[in-house]
């Protein structure tokens, strides 16, 4: 069968790139050279005339020079009308990706771009692994979680339970809950409160103690077994927070591709109060290369160090 590509990009290397797929002699490739804006013109009126693509249409993106830093906009106009986008890499890129993600097309070689929305068998049983953990986990840690309440009760005014709504997989609102480890203010009802910066004043010593070593986030093993949240994943986004840096760039959105999580590759290689770019690099890695065996490590390194009284510095 016949493979069709859109080739986006640099005017004269994209003319180039499609000219020699189109004379390949290997494999039978027909492809055109477009604009992203034209992509999208194509896209719509062919929407509105109710038409179907006649062959499946894949997209190559070929950038260099100054036009590279329009990469992610035109990545998401690939993704959004393309059933596969692939990036002809530049011999920079060929020293970052690895053979895995190689694909070779009339012998080009090309990487293929993760979806925004993750295909991976592993997701199931990731899903089956959240539940068997957490069930045995919340079983175990009972006693620890009883203490804990009575602590936050006994030694600041306020409920033992923080809750705050964040966004889950797909920007779905969900509600999870923390025992409180800042002193209660009613103001804070009325909304959600600035995020903790180290050594903040309105952590309690009962919360200085429970966030050093984790507890707080106990309670989410909730979110877990419900499936609003996953054991390891991207931590769960304020609304407000995603509105303010979703506008940025698109590839926030992306990160909502899957649940968030209890723990993060953020927090086991950088830590809570990252900057907004750094807070989005490290889950886009996390997301590009979910495995069994990263989760693994995510989660042996996280229980190293909440043992060692190393999660956070409130």
């Amino acid at each position: 069968m016949q493979r069709f590509f859109y080739v986006l990009g640099n005017d004269k290397e994209g003319k180039a790139l499609a000219k020699e797929l189109r004379q390949s002699r290997s494999v039978r490739v027909d492809a055109r050279y477009i604009s992203p804006e034209n992509l999208e013109r194509r896209m719509l009126r062919r929407a509105e005339r109710g038409e179907s693509a006649p062959v499946i249409e894949e997209a190559i993106v070929t950038l260099s020079g100054a036009e590279r830093k329009r990469v992610t906009e035109y990545l998401r106009v690939c993704e959004t009308h393309c059933r596969r986008t692939y990036l002809y890499p530049s011999f920079d890129d060929t020293l970052l990706f690895q053979q895995q993600n190689l694909a070779s097309v009339a012998g080009l070689p090309l990487i293929e771009v993760p979806s925004g929305d993750p295909r991976t068998p592993y997701l199931l049983l990731k899903r089956l692994i959240d539940i068997a953990v957490a069930s045995v986990a919340l079983v175990l840690a009972a006693p620890l979680l009883l203490v804990v309440a009575l602590a936050v009760a006994f030694t600041s005014p306020g409920g033992v339970f923080y809750c705050q709504e964040r966004l889950g997989r797909h920007g779905k609102p969900i509600l999870i809950r923390k025992f409180r480890s800042m002193a209660y203010n009613p103001e804070a009802d009325k909304g959600p409160t600035e995020r903790a910066k180290p050594r903040d004043a309105r952590v309690t010593p009962v919360g200085r103690f429970i966030r050093k070593y984790k507890l707080d986030e106990l309670p989410q093993l909730l979110n877990v077994l419900r499936g609003d949240m996953s054991l390891i994943g991207p931590r769960p986004l304020w609304k407000t927070f995603f509105e303010e840096n979703g506008e940025k760039t698109t590839l926030w959105k992306r990160r909502l591709a899957v649940r968030p999580g209890l723990t993060s590759l953020l927090h086991v290689q950088g830590n809570s109060f990252a900057k907004a770019g750094d807070f989005l690099r490290y889950d886009l890695i996390y997301i590009n290369n979910l495995s069994f065996m990263n989760d693994l490590r995510i989660l042996m390194k996280t229980i190293r160090i909440v043992l060692g009284g190393k999660g956070g510095d409130a």
